[in-house]
């Protein structure tokens, strides 16, 4: 819900404050996974499937949120390499843990304890380490820091539910609007590309983002746009060409997926607009503008959502792609408004 973008701009704008900073988010994240632990087990998890593994798999999740936690204060910190070594450990762990357990027969069970295991070891080994640099301990007390920091992340919160829910709405409405089930599959491919495709930017983005927090930034967006925009509009006039697209969907899917072509085509045309808005969103609740960049994200879902209802009728799965574009090309153009007008919070 926000907590962990909050906790690296904090630390980058005030490293002498580290330790409250910490304090204060590791309490609000203890708080929340006592919430989604108390709606797990009054609900009674999902049904048919076992109590216990429903158990170590809900647990293997939580650590690795909190170790995920520290790669952010790391962040915050300037660390970037050090986060991405914290995070590459843990898979490294969690993959060997995992292929162990495949060796030893130890069924779905043993494989989730596996999971379990491997993510607590490194969140472990994580925390004693941040702890012997910066001591903190969380705060059973609701003070009005807490709430202030959690106040403040609710935004950063908000908006990254209405992008997840912006970017997945038009794999789920397909269907319920008369769209063919294979055809909702062929969008649902397609749309996977350009999904793996943002994380280019935003990678960059998130590197740069101590520098974006710092009281006088190190770095001026326009510069990362500047550099970053020419590979991204090479990339989607290339890619925008049906047969080049045709080509990557047999590369990656196989002949079966033939079809998804002109779904990636027109998705595509919105991968330069990806690019500013992954870029942008960093940026804006770097700068403490979360609210500007939750109403921006709220919108995005809001004309997606819009559109789909116009576009998908007549022209199917494609229309979902087109509403997908015109929701990108609407959010960049408030970004860019903002950014240029200096309206930040």
């Amino acid at each position: 819900m926000g907590g962990h973008l909050t906790l690296s701009r904090d630390v980058a704008r005030g490293r002498q404050r580290a330790a409250t900073v910490l304090s204060r988010s590791f309490t609000a994240k203890l708080a929340l996974s006592l919430v989604v632990l108390c709606v797990w087990a009054l609900t009674g998890g999902l049904p048919g499937v076992h109590l216990w593994l429903q158990a170590a798999l809900l647990g293997a999740a939580l650590s690795l949120s909190f170790t995920e936690w520290l790669g952010y204060y790391l962040r915050g910190e300037n660390r970037v390499l050090s986060e991405s070594l914290l995070l590459s450990v843990d898979c490294t762990a969690a993959f060997i843990f995992g292929v162990a357990a495949l060796i030893a027969g130890s069924g779905a069970f043993g494989l989730a304890l596996s999971q379990l295991a491997a993510h607590f070891l490194v969140l472990a080994l994580g925390l004693r380490w941040v702890r012997s640099k910066v001591p903190f301990s969380p705060s059973i007390q609701v003070n009005a820091g807490l709430l202030a920091f959690a106040y403040d992340a609710l935004p950063t919160g908000i908006a990254t539910l209405a992008l997840i829910s912006s970017w997945r709405i038009g794999i789920v409405a397909l269907l319920p609007m008369g769209v063919p089930q294979e055809e909702v599959g062929l969008y649902s491919a397609a749309n996977r590309v350009i999904e793996a495709a943002r994380f280019f930017p935003a990678a960059v983005a998130a590197g740069l983002f101590p520098a974006f927090a710092a009281r006088r930034p190190g770095i001026h967006p326009w510069r990362i746009l500047l550099f970053l925009l020419p590979p991204a509009i090479f990339a989607s006039l290339v890619f925008s060409n049906t047969a080049v697209s045709s080509f990557l969907v047999r590369l990656l899917y196989g002949i079966r997926y033939a079809g998804a072509e002109t779904m990636l085509s027109t998705l595509m045309w919105s991968f330069p607009f990806v690019t500013i808005n992954s870029v942008l969103t960093y940026w804006l609740v770097a700068r403490g503008s979360q609210v500007l960049n939750a109403l921006i994200c709220v919108g995005h879902l809001a004309i997606n959502v819009s559109a789909l209802l116009l576009l998908v009728p007549g022209m199917g799965a494609n229309g979902a792609a087109a509403a997908f574009v015109l929701a990108e090309v609407c959010a960049a153009a408030a970004a860019l408004l903002v950014l240029r007008t200096g309206r930040l919070a």
